[in-house]
């Protein structure tokens, strides 16, 4: 039987950690919040969950998205967005790699809803 020819390996390096959770927003908090065995879980507070089965989830609650995103306008992205770039930004700062060139535009995937 022929010898199947081996993949070449591949190295992944993660260079930084942008965490943006329900137990914290920001590696250092991240950590420490897991570290303890925080638990990240909470009535759902984002819309009226009383037809549900279950009323409990991991929210990132305490999410100001201006504090982490200065040129963005909050109003022009749906939540999810504003979430993954905040990830974005907080992972390349971790990581010590900024003032390099790098964009985004707004998309949305809350169908226009805003959910506070």
């Amino acid at each position: 039987m022929a010898e199947l020819p081996s993949a070449p390996r591949r190295r992944v390096v993660i260079t930084g950690l942008g965490a943006v959770s329900p137990v914290g927003i920001g590696a250092d908090v991240f950590a420490s919040a897991v570290r303890a065995g925080a638990d990240g879980t909470a009535p759902i507070r984002s819309f009226d969950a009383s037809g549900f089965p279950r009323r409990r989830a991991g929210e990132v609650n305490d999410f100001e998205p201006t504090d982490h995103l200065k040129r963005l306008d909050p109003a022009a992205w749906g939540r999810s967005g504003l979430l993954a770039a905040a990830a974005a930004r907080l992972a390349v700062a971790d990581a010590g790699i900024g003032g390099g060139a790098a964009g985004a535009g707004p998309g949305r995937s809350d169908h226009g809803h805003h959910q506070r």
